[in-house]
């Protein structure tokens, strides 16, 4: 589609560029770059051909890049959020593993989401009760 923009891209290790499936920053996107400026906060959807490439090679990338404070990977084939986060961009990961019934809170942007509401309208079985 000619005059589309492309995804917005994350620069992390090594020249690479990830294209997250959503990112906030805090800085302002200049009109024809297609890189995010500061990332805060990244979002991944995991699937079954995604999910080494998201918890550990993206995992190592996105960390390298100190302005990103959370990197929250969604899980697509059940109901279930893990995110690390950390306060500083030297510091190291922590993991925080989140359910249906938990909220997903991130103060940097001033937001508080139900992981639920990452869900609405699926029909997707909650990790609960699972084996």
């Amino acid at each position: 589609m000619q005059g589309a923009r492309p995804r917005c891209g994350v620069s992390t290790l090594a020249d690479a560029v990830r294209y997250p499936d959503a990112v906030i920053t805090c800085g302002k996107v200049d009109g024809d770059s297609y890189l995010v400026p500061l990332p805060w906060v990244v979002f991944e959807v995991l699937s079954c051909m995604s999910g080494y490439t998201d918890r550990i090679v993206k995992v190592r990338e996105y960390q390298a890049v100190s302005s990103i404070r959370r990197y929250v990977m969604v899980e697509s084939g059940r109901v279930g959020l893990t995110v690390l986060e950390r306060t500083d961009g030297a510091d190291a990961w922590t993991s925080l593993a989140l359910t249906g019934a938990d909220v997903l809170r991130i103060p940097e942007a001033g937001i508080e989401l139900p992981v639920a509401a990452f869900y609405e309208g699926l029909d997707i079985a909650t990790a609960e009760g699972q084996a």
